[in-house]
């Protein structure tokens, strides 16, 4: 990818975190990384847990494209936790903040997280596969597509 379409994912996914569309608010999580079932042991997501306090990431919902974005505030995050799970793209030997988010395995949402966030009941996991990411103001911003 050039820089300048990086350059557009990032002002768009920024874009759409501060003009809502018909969405969620943000909510803020205690995340942990890593596989659901296996000990957070390995690449993905292995909780979220709401809290006000202590957090380390805000999730929104957005029932148009069902979509749930996740900020990851990266100065929250151990250095080893970001490189094991954010592999980096570097295109041209140049890194520049973008990559992908590897799911090893699909991530089964709560009953509280889909009340909380209103995701409908037919919407119910983030399968596994890789997912882009935009780090941004020191946040690792992804989009998953909830199926």
């Amino acid at each position: 990818m050039t820089t300048i379409i990086k350059w557009l994912i990032a002002t768009v996914l920024v874009f759409l975190g501060f003009f809502k569309r018909g969405g969620t608010d943000w909510v803020t999580y205690q995340a942990a990384l890593g596989r659901q079932g296996a000990d957070c042991a390995g690449r993905g997501v292995c909780s979220f847990v709401e809290t006000a306090d202590g957090f380390n990431a805000r999730l929104s919902f957005s029932p148009t494209d069902s979509n749930l974005t996740v900020q990851l505030l990266n100065s929250r995050f151990s250095l080893a936790e970001l490189d094991r799970q954010i592999a980096k793209d570097t295109t041209g030997g140049k890194a520049d903040g973008s990559g992908f988010f590897v799911m090893e395995s699909d991530y089964v949402l709560p009953g509280a997280m889909k009340e909380r966030l209103q995701i409908p009941p037919t919407l119910y996991r983030i399968p596994h596969g890789r997912y882009g990411t935009v780090e941004q103001n020191g946040q690792s911003i992804i989009q998953f597509k909830i199926k």
